[in-house]
């Protein structure tokens, strides 16, 4: 468009403020292509970052290790240990997919928020991942038990209503306890009968957890 902008027979725009705007969103379209950019190679340091923390403490012999511990070890944050090991997790089986992150993803993955509500990230446990240092299990035992007592060494989980995994104090990660081979019922009246059972011996193992507490001091370890 050349020339003074007319709208209702009155110059709104002069041809010179015309060209002043589209200077400015020009440079709005480079700055957010840089931001972008800026972002995405954020997140791939972040990767590489957390690839060399994972490699150097996976199979490392103190099992009590967690984000907050390799932090205070290393002088970094606690924040860049764990947002640094989700990100290589993440991304581990495919690092090409940081390139073509969005920006809105790449700050999700940079500020260790969750991309739906801009809230912290809770623990998403695997169940059968040996080592997950990025996340702080002391968390764990401040939920209260299916039971209600007072465990202070162990927590259970009971993540597929199949199998039962046991988290003692101090470890990175959970372990499997035992497992049921018989898959839960369809049918709502049944499927409600086995939850209850599920939750119930989840309970008696609380429960039997608890007088292991009480006889050996919080000393047991399954």
């Amino acid at each position: 468009m050349n020339g003074d902008v007319v709208i209702g027979g009155h110059v709104a725009f002069t041809c010179l403020q015309i060209s002043q705007i589209r200077a400015c969103f020009h440079q709005v379209s480079e700055n957010g292509e840089k931001i972008s950019s800026l972002m995405n190679s954020t997140v791939g340091e972040y990767f590489e970052a957390g690839e060399i923390i994972y490699n150097a403490i996976y199979d490392f012999p103190v099992k009590n290790l967690n984000y907050k511990t390799v932090a205070e070890a290393t002088g970094l944050s606690p924040v860049q240990v764990s947002n640094a090991l989700k990100v290589y997790k993440h991304f581990k089986d495919n690092p090409k997919l940081i390139d073509n992150l969005t920006m809105k993803d790449a700050i999700s993955f940079i500020c260790g928020k969750d991309k739906a509500d801009g809230k912290p990230d809770k623990p998403k446990i695997v169940y059968n991942e040996p080592s997950q240092l990025e996340f702080d299990w002391e968390q764990e035992f401040l939920k209260p038990t299916i039971s209600k007592l007072e465990l202070q060494s162990v927590r259970f989980e009971n993540p597929d209503n199949l199998s039962f995994w046991i988290l003692h104090r101090g470890s990175n990660h959970p372990v499997k306890y035992c497992e049921f081979y018989a898959d839960p019922p369809k049918d709502p009246v049944l499927k409600i009968e086995h939850d209850n059972m599920m939750k119930e011996i989840q309970a008696s193992l609380e429960k039997y957890f608890k007088a292991k507490e009480d006889q050996e001091g919080m000393t047991c370890q399954g």
